[in-house]
């Protein structure tokens, strides 16, 4: 695992103060990390106002072969230090907007000879055909991390021209304006092909919306290792009397209680013991709903992950109503009953469930059933729309293993009755739907449930999966970035589901259940070839074998 901060400035002030490290020895060494990213010559480096700015003055200055362009006057020290020093080092540097940029770069074609557009005029610039082939790389070193708000027009304005390039795009620190994406893809957020960030990574390159904007994401080295610098916010908490009272504080606000997944912290469940029988490895009950198929996936992901035993548990007098092969449909591998097993070790309850009335005294007789007993339990989909879900919530706080998986529509609804969301939110912010909103302030919200409820793990589906608990008083968040976007097809997360409940069924305990099975998930995912054409029966038999 990694960690993520909110914001590195905090650790590089740190750098500066204990470990002498100074503003040009750290941005030196981010221009060297640029430098090893860039991709062929003729180099467009954009550069904004401040540091973020500064490394890419630096940037060119190593490189030589590049055209600067200042699409904000040079205002932070370093910022105007390393600008002079490449203005000295005969870098050019371009000051215009984007119809002088392209006036300038449409005269001298480099497909050989005068550009046909060299005679049109700066206005007509913006509607015609040109050379996109011009650079190699374009490197964003506008804004870093710690931009927030809305660009201006100018600058939304030069981000949508650089994203139109054909040109291989490289972001120094975070893709500017990364902050404001949200469920709506926008052209004036740079959108990368790799991100190179500073010193440690940072959350927002791994929040929900950010996986198309960030590319493929390096952490470069500022001077020290990784691990000494992210060390800083630790370290700093033991001060000698002597050092910075205020560079402890702030640092001591940069500690993350966050931390990014990475493929070797997967662990399958695998058998050590010879002498052992089915019942060693547990017994998983699936309860399903009105969509037996997604119980019946489910069941046979548990099954297929290490489970011993696996019962599909139906409602009593449902092989009548619903006709005689209903029955038949069960995989033979799986029994199937409508009771909940006396020796199950974990139940999964939610998939399949339905939104009847029907279907919601289903789910209150099968929770009600649940809450009679202390076993592992995994709940997912429209368990989260029930009202009586909270009272079952409290009760199991401190009593049971308890996982719970809602895709953001889901979250929403478990956030409404457990009453931690407020209707009237989105009038304070410009986000225009709940489920928008949500998917925007999942740390936040996830955060606010599982201090609600400590304890009980909470897994919020998406691009990138965040895990969240409550231990001890402290909330620890861990975000999935592995997954592929095959799993957005009916079934994937059934299939989730089943992986917690076999892992919870083995005696694994909630969070080391969610980790592993959302793990599992994702690196399933990347074994299949097709990126729409998935079905949740591919996704399980490749989870056999990882």
């Amino acid at each position: 695992m990694k960690r993520l901060f909110e914001d590195t400035r905090l650790l590089d002030k740190a750098a500066r103060e204990k470990l002498e490290l100074s503003d040009d020895v750290m941005m030196e060494n981010a221009a060297a990390a640029l430098q090893s990213h860039v991709k062929g010559g003729n180099v467009l480096i954009v550069c904004g106002s401040g540091d973020n700015g500064g490394d890419g003055y630096a940037l060119a200055r190593r490189l030589g072969d590049c055209v600067v362009w200042s699409v904000l006057p040079a205002k932070s020290p370093s910022c105007l230090r390393q600008k002079a020093r490449a203005e000295k080092a005969g870098v050019p540097v371009f000051e215009g907007d984007v119809s002088a940029l392209k006036g300038e770069f449409l005269r001298e074609s480099s497909v050989g000879g005068v550009s046909a557009a060299a005679d049109a005029t700066v206005g007509d610039l913006d509607q015609q055909p040109w050379n996109k082939a011009g650079f190699s790389t374009i490197v964003d070193c506008i804004f870093g991390s710690g931009f927030h708000g809305e660009p201006s027009e100018p600058i939304a304005r030069a981000i949508r021209f650089l994203n139109e390039l054909d040109a291989f795009k490289l972001a120094c620190d975070v893709p500017s304006c990364l902050s404001c994406a949200g469920a709506d893809s926008r052209d004036d957020i740079f959108w990368a092909d790799e991100t190179v960030t500073m010193g440690a990574l940072k959350k927002v390159l791994y929040a929900e919306y950010s996986k198309d904007y960030v590319g493929s994401v390096f952490c470069a080295d500022l001077g020290v290792t990784s691990s000494l610098f992210e060390g800083l916010a630790d370290s700093s908490c033991e001060a000698d009397s002597g050092e910075s009272k205020v560079a402890v504080s702030l640092v001591s606000q940069a500690a993350p209680s966050f931390m990014l997944l990475e493929e070797s912290d997967f662990s399958a469940p695998r058998r050590e013991k010879a002498c052992v029988h089915k019942g060693t490895y547990g017994h998983g009950a699936v309860l399903t709903g009105e969509k037996e198929g997604a119980g019946i996936i489910a069941g046979k992901a548990c099954f297929a992950y290490g489970a011993g035993l696996v019962t599909l548990v139906r409602e009593a007098g449902e092989e009548q109503t619903k006709g005689a092969t209903s029955f038949a449909s069960c995989p033979p591998e799986l029994m199937s009953s409508t009771r909940l097993p006396g020796n199950a070790t974990a139940a999964a309850l939610g998939m399949g469930l339905g939104r009847g009335a029907e279907a919601e005294r289903n789910a209150e007789a099968r929770l009600s059933q649940l809450a009679e007993s202390s076993i592992s339990c995994i709940l997912d989909a429209d368990i989260f729309y029930l009202r009586s879900l909270p009272e079952f919530l409290e009760k199991s706080c401190g009593k049971r293993e308890l996982v719970l998986t809602p895709h953001p529509k889901e979250f929403l609804s478990l956030l409404r009755i457990c009453g931690l969301f407020a209707e009237d939110v989105l009038q304070e912010t410009q986000i225009k739907s709940p489920v928008s909103y949500v998917i925007k302030k999942r740390e936040k919200l996830s955060a606010e449930f599982c201090a609600k409820y400590p304890g009980l793990v909470l897994l919020v589906k998406g691009a990138s999966p965040l895990i969240s608990v409550c231990k001890y008083g402290k909330i620890r968040h861990f975000v999935n970035p592995l997954g592929k976007n095959c799993l957005a097809k009916g079934g994937s997360g059934d299939v989730l589901s089943g992986l917690v409940c076999a892992l919870l069924a083995q005696g694994y305990p909630a969070l080391d259940a969610a980790l592993q099975a959302s793990l599992a998930h994702s690196l399933a995912s990347r074994r299949i070839t097709t990126d729409y054409g998935m079905t949740p029966q591919m996704l399980i038999e490749a989870v056999r074998y990882l």
